[in-house]
């Protein structure tokens, strides 16, 4: 967006020198789309409101507008304002060269010459307005753009109604409620539940919980990436103890005396094989479920346990 290349700028000012700039840059198309107030009404107005430059109070207004609906749309410090006098310009320029200069768009790096000169010059003072208009344009583009990203970034963190459907419709199902009826409010759905929650908690051994406090929302995401991360790097190092596993098997079979009981040597290995899952979903919720004791538990029962299953024993 910003004008930075002088080289391709020195081509550009020797270009637009020897053209018509209001034609060769669609100088007016560009005008009629951003739409701007004090602006010319028609091509011609437009030749002559260039022609006649700083010395018109009607040329200062809409440059002092597009100036700061550029300022808007790029959000710019630097604001312009219009002269008390066309005779007393000298603010009005330097708050015009500031703007210039934040956009990164001097007219020395232009046009290899000073604002005044710039201004004075008919050919000159079209480029500069078509390098603002341009600016504008694309200013817009990025504020909706930008706009439309936060927009679908807000649209994200609003649940779906068919995620939360489905999450009330598990919730039913944890607690034994095999269907709702038809019409119910919310506070109907509480009431419903919590007789259900009360019951199910009486249930619950008479232990401390393993985790205790309560935690944030953000937190609460953390954990279950940290949940996610736990559970893959359990299946990978699963996975591998399974390989070992088969590849030791198989490696007894490589044996001329053993390969005749090959068939023998799987009907025993393979029913005591198949229970060993490296794909084990343990939930946050049922961590939370966990009563202190579980980690003792683990200690006892480890010995008789399966490996591939010290989770479950855990929870």
């Amino acid at each position: 967006m910003m004008c930075k290349y002088k080289t391709l700028v020195n081509c550009y000012h020797c270009f637009i020198m020897s053209n018509n700039l209001a034609t060769k840059f669609s100088l007016w198309n560009s005008l009629q789309a951003c739409r701007l107030p004090d602006a010319p009404e028609t091509e011609q107005k437009l030749e002559l409101f260039l022609k006649d430059g700083p010395n018109a109070a009607e040329f200062i207004n809409f440059t002092v507008t597009l100036c700061n609906e550029l300022r808007t749309a790029a959000r710019l410090k630097t604001q312009v304002h219009p002269p008390s006098d066309v005779n007393e310009l000298d603010s009005f320029i330097q708050e015009f060269k500031d703007l210039l200069e934040e956009l990164d768009c001097s007219p020395s790096d232009l046009f290899g010459t000073s604002l005044d000169e710039c201004l004075s010059s008919v050919e000159l003072r079209s480029a500069l307005i078509s390098v603002l208009l341009n600016e504008l344009k694309t200013a817009k583009l990025l504020a909706l753009r930008k706009a439309e990203e936060e927009e679908k970034e807000t649209q994200k963190k609003i649940p779906n109604s068919t995620s939360v459907a489905e999450e009330l419709s598990a919730l039913c199902t944890s607690v034994g409620i095999s269907r709702l009826p038809d019409s119910i409010s919310m506070e109907q759905f509480f009431d419903l539940m919590l007789p259900k929650i009360e019951e199910l908690v009486k249930k619950i051994p008479n232990k401390s919980a393993l985790i205790k406090g309560t935690l944030t929302k953000e937190q609460w995401n953390t954990v279950e990436c940290l949940n996610d991360r736990l559970r893959t790097e359990y299946k990978l190092r699963a996975e591998m103890l399974l390989k070992r596993l088969d590849v030791t098997v198989k490696s007894f079979l490589w044996n001329e005396r053993v390969k005749e009981k090959e068939e023998e040597i799987m009907k025993i290995y393979k029913p005591l094989r198949t229970p060993l899952n490296s794909d084990i979903q343990v939930s946050v919720a049922e961590v939370l479920a966990a009563r202190d004791g579980a980690y003792v538990c683990w200690f006892f029962n480890f010995e008789k346990k399966n490996p591939f299953q010290y989770q479950q024993t855990c929870l």
